[in-house]
């Protein structure tokens, strides 16, 4: 009896394998008359146009135009001398100017001729102002501070200032460029004297072929720094010593520094390209037309130095 039910297991089993064969292979001639689409089309363009990928951008003729024409940043040495910039470096590939009250400067790319400012270019471009001065102050200062009143620790004496906010400069008009002043410095010029060396002054020390270094007094609010800027391997770098931060007074604290917070600024759509953040797989920020709304949050967490409802405990 034990041997016939073995039996009859085997048959059993069998005839299920075999029958499992035969399905397997009518169920593939059904699915090869299947027409597998991948995805709508519509979502594989949005995903072939996002920045995951670099392509030939589609850039109509007039703005192309209005690009080599007008937004194509350039100067020549006598207007950067009127500006008060001078040359600092000379390599094979860059040029770098510096203007030391301002903070401010120019890379020459030699091979192009492009040129990246710490400024934001084409102000008043429109005809009319670039905003108020308190505005101006900041845009035209490649050297920003951050502080806040010692006895009075909260988000309401949190303050920030260029070193043209802090020597109270002003200008000799207000900076919009027409027909009948076509002239591109104009958004720079200050009034003569306009510039109160007692509150803050900026000394150039060290100047090398390659590298120089600058020595930053606010007097206004106490507060004493070194920045040091050098060429290395055709890269601009620069570098401020923690050692050669100084706070002497009991007034203000210094809680940041800010470097250039708008080198390489573009004028809205006008600079058809896009920048690429080398940051884990890399992204490109497309240089469009500035929107009315956007989302933003931080990518690396919460910074626990500062926030909303906490400050740092300073001595």
């Amino acid at each position: 009896m034990a041997k016939l039910f073995k039996y009859v297991i085997v048959i059993v089993l069998f005839t299920m394998f075999t029958f499992g064969i035969v399905y397997a292979g009518s169920s593939n001639m059904l699915l090869a008359d299947i027409e597998i689409v991948d995805n709508y089309p519509y979502i594989n363009q949005l995903l072939l146009e996002s920045s995951r990928y670099t392509q030939t951008d589609d850039v109509p003729a007039q703005v192309l135009d209005d690009y080599h024409n007008l937004y194509t940043l350039s100067y020549t040495p006598l207007e950067l001398d009127t500006l008060g910039f001078e040359l600092m470096f000379d390599t094979d590939d860059l040029e770098v100017y510096f203007e030391k009250d301002s903070f401010s400067i120019m890379i020459k790319n030699k091979e192009t001729g492009y040129f990246w400012s710490s400024r934001p270019e084409y102000q008043g471009i429109s005809g009319t102002r670039e905003d108020n001065t308190a505005n101006r102050n900041l845009m035209n200062s490649g050297l920003w501070v951050d502080y806040f009143i010692a006895q009075n620790v909260t988000t309401s004496t949190l303050t920030t200032a260029s070193l043209y906010t802090i020597a109270e400069v002003k200008y000799a008009n207000d900076g919009s460029i027409t027909a009948e002043n076509p002239d591109h410095l104009r958004p720079y010029i200050l009034e003569t004297g306009s510039y109160i060396n007692r509150n803050v002054s900026v000394e150039v020390t060290n100047q090398t072929a390659t590298s120089f270094a600058t020595h930053v007094d606010i007097k206004e609010l106490d507060f004493e720094f070194d920045v040091e800027m050098s060429i290395n391997d055709g890269a601009f770098e620069v570098y401020i010593p923690s050692e050669s931060i100084i706070e002497d007074g009991d007034l203000y604290r210094l809680t940041g520094i800010q470097l250039f917070p708008y080198l390489g600024a573009s004028r809205e759509a006008n600079v058809p390209g896009y920048m690429m953040i080398p940051d884990g797989v890399g992204a490109l920020v497309r240089l469009n037309q500035r929107y009315n709304t956007y989302f933003q949050a931080r990518f690396y967490g919460a910074d626990f130095g500062y926030n909303a409802s906490t400050l740092p405990q300073l001595s």
